[in-house]
């Protein structure tokens, strides 16, 4: 075997310059492996942004369109018409987003059945929302069936798109405005709406009674929209972008 002392000067030339390249070629491989995981976990944050814009404009109009569509004026009735075609250029959008990043999002069947939120599916959501539309006797339980799915469906699509792991506070603060408070918010002020419908009554128990509800829930949506007010403000203080 030939000792390394008699090796030409050529040879323990390329020896050391292979010594140096293989971990530089290692180093290489594992940044740009990195940086690959950087620009994935990056884009799935911006389908999940997508996604759950548009299932929140789905949850406030359709919350706009009961409210509306269970007035006893007339044109708010005519404004619950004018939003369903809104609403259905919005399930169009709910479509397309899917389509581009639905498998991305695990927005599958299987997938969303594995987890049980089978009916926040689109197809599964289009079908609510226009079984609703069929019903006049029963819509209550509609809306509210049709409610807790978006909310599921947002969730979903925060779950799946690492916006909830992103360590950065801006976007942490953001995706609990988004995810959490904001559909809360619109629950609140649908309830709220309810509670300041006009009772027909004589009954002094029932108007008190009335008027501590409509006190609790004005309290509780005022609280939401301190903690969105601060979420915000720390999400604006966080960005130094």
């Amino acid at each position: 075997m030939m000792k390394a002392s008699n090796w030409s000067f050529s040879r323990k030339l390329l020896t050391v310059n292979l010594a140096y390249l293989l971990p530089c070629a290692l180093l290489i491989f594992f940044l740009t492996k990195e940086k690959n995981n950087q620009i994935e976990f990056s884009a799935k944050e911006v389908y999940g942004l997508e996604y759950s814009k548009v299932l929140v404009r789905i949850f406030m109009q359709t919350t706009q369109h009961r409210i509306f569509s269970e007035s006893q004026s007339s044109e708010l009735t005519a404004r619950a018409k004018t939003l369903e075609t809104s609403i259905e250029r919005e399930f169009k959008e709910l479509d397309s987003v899917d389509q581009s990043h639905g498998d991305t999002l695990l927005f599958t069947d299987t997938e969303l059945n594995n987890r049980g939120r089978g009916a926040a599916s689109v197809k599964s959501l289009k079908t609510q929302w226009q079984d609703l539309l069929q019903k006049r006797d029963s819509r209550s339980e509609a809306y509210a069936k049709l409610f807790v799915s978006l909310q599921t469906a947002i969730a979903h699509a925060t779950d799946t798109s690492n916006l909830i792991l992103d360590p950065d506070l801006d976007s942490y603060y953001m995706m609990d405005v988004v995810t959490g408070s904001l559909p809360k918010m619109i629950e609140i002020e649908r309830d709220l709406f309810d509670k300041m419908s006009p009772k027909t009554t004589d009954d002094e128990k029932v108007k008190t009674l009335s008027t501590i509800e409509l006190a609790t829930v004005t309290k509780n949506l005022n609280d939401l929209l301190i903690r969105v007010g601060g979420s915000v403000q720390t999400t604006l203080s966080e960005d130094k972008g």
